[in-house]
């Protein structure tokens, strides 16, 4: 290893933001401030934060909560079009420095967490970068609650009504652990202004946990052949824990790229013929879940993708101020040893480090940074 580069990289956009439509061609420089056609130029933005329009609102998003947090009510312009300027943002900054080769998302693709706002980003980006690789960092809007706080989940007595052709919710299959939502799909608003009614958008649109974001992002690393295998580590009558990795010599591009991760898959049991849930608080386990992304962005640097929301205790009520995941960044043991075994890695010896993630050291637990 020959340097490393301990702050973790965040760029903020502002989806409300003017993009003006220039001709750029910034000439890439190198350390002894000279031209240089050969180094890499890549695009990193952050906080999409593309917002479902059609659902309704939540209880969060009111004057009370605004005075908290200026963020609770967003203005109507910015949610109907952060897609649109996020895409010209993308669009215009891919020509700079004759053309970049990747961009970066630190995170926060959605504003509510629902799967629906999530299928709009990944189709925006899409068409945003039709020739160039793109890849992502988790961040805390991507499956908490407004950001936030992962204890809006469905009660166990509610469960316990449920038929079983609602209950447990249909699983996806695609090669990995189950991609689980625990929301029974509904074409109609309970007006109880609750996380699915705010996700509604069709009745294919809900509120994403943590694991099934993974499925939708790894899904989209299969754009790029790059081969996910999974392996059980250990069985509970609660969940299932599993190893995430890529496969050995992975590429994206024809540049190395490695990715570890763990995932957290509930288990439901049935007594007396119904389905219930084990215990409510079970529910949170996935948001332990997580991955690490390393990406060769030339011969020289390696950028590393944490994923800073692996915060399995992000409560509301009396703990919302020290736990909340919209002002706390958690990495955990598990993911700190995984990015140890990158750095290691015999095919990134020698190698500069950027790390980049959605939040800033200061946001760590005092023993996570040091």
């Amino acid at each position: 290893m020959k340097n490393l580069y301990l702050p973790i990289l965040t760029i903020i956009l502002c989806s409300c933001a003017t993009v003006k439509e220039e001709a750029t061609n910034i000439t890439r420089l190198n350390e002894n401030n000279e031209a240089d056609e050969k180094l890499t130029s890549f695009v990193v933005v952050a906080d999409p934060q593309i917002h479902n329009i059609y659902g309704s609102s939540l209880k969060q998003m009111f004057g009370v909560s605004d005075i908290a947090s200026k963020v609770a009510v967003r203005p109507p312009e910015l949610n109907i079009l952060a897609r649109y300027s996020f895409q010209r943002l993308i669009e215009n900054s891919l020509k700079v420095g004759n053309e970049a080769n990747v961009t970066l998302v630190l995170g926060d693709a959605t504003n509510i967490g629902c799967s629906g706002e999530y299928e709009t980003f990944y189709k925006t980006i899409t068409k945003a970068t039709p020739n160039t690789v793109w890849l992502k960092a988790h961040g805390n809007h991507d499956s908490y609650l407004m950001g936030t706080t992962n204890g809006y989940t469905l009660h166990d007595k509610a469960a316990s009504t449920l038929p079983n052709s609602v209950w447990p919710p249909k699983v996806i299959s695609n090669g990995l652990p189950s991609d689980t939502s625990w929301w029974n799909l509904s074409e109609k608003p309970t007006g109880k202004m609750n996380w699915r009614d705010a996700c509604l958008q069709g009745s294919s649109s809900t509120p994403m946990n943590k694991i099934r974001w993974m499925a939708k992002y790894i899904g989209h690393l299969n754009n790029y052949n790059v081969a996910i295998d999974s392996e059980l580590l250990s069985k509970d009558s609660k969940f299932n824990e599993y190893i995430i990795k890529s496969r050995p010599n992975s590429t994206i591009a024809e540049r190395p790229f490695i990715l570890i991760g763990k995932w957290f898959e509930p288990t439901f049991i049935k007594e007396d013929g119904k389905v219930r849930l084990p215990s409510e608080s079970f529910l949170l386990k996935p948001y332990g879940s997580y991955l690490v992304q390393a990406y060769s962005l030339d011969n020289n640097t390696i950028t590393v993708l944490l994923d800073l929301s692996v915060c399995v205790n992000a409560r509301a009520g009396k703990y919302f101020y020290s736990e909340n995941a919209g002002t706390h960044a958690c990495i955990g043991d598990d993911q700190l040893n995984d990015i140890k075994a990158i750095i290691q890695n015999s095919e990134f010896s020698g190698k500069d480090f950027i790390f980049a993630g959605h939040g800033t050291l200061d946001e760590l637990d005092t023993s996570e940074r040091s």
